[in-house]
């Protein structure tokens, strides 16, 4: 279940003036439920080959 954010709204504003949006914060909060929510192509560098393909070509 996901908890109502009030990031959300704000989330969903800046996705509308910004190619990429940054969600970070602590340890276990919901960051990833709230991304997977929020956005169809959700890319997170935990994978490797998602980090060295960012790391080789930004």
């Amino acid at each position: 279940m996901l908890y109502p954010r009030i990031v959300f709204s704000q989330i969903l504003d800046a996705m509308k003036h910004f190619s990429v949006v940054l969600l970070t914060g602590a340890r276990q909060v919901g960051k990833s439920t709230l991304a997977l929510a929020v956005m169809d192509n959700y890319i997170t560098l935990d994978d490797i080959a998602a980090y060295s393909s960012a790391k080789a070509d930004p």
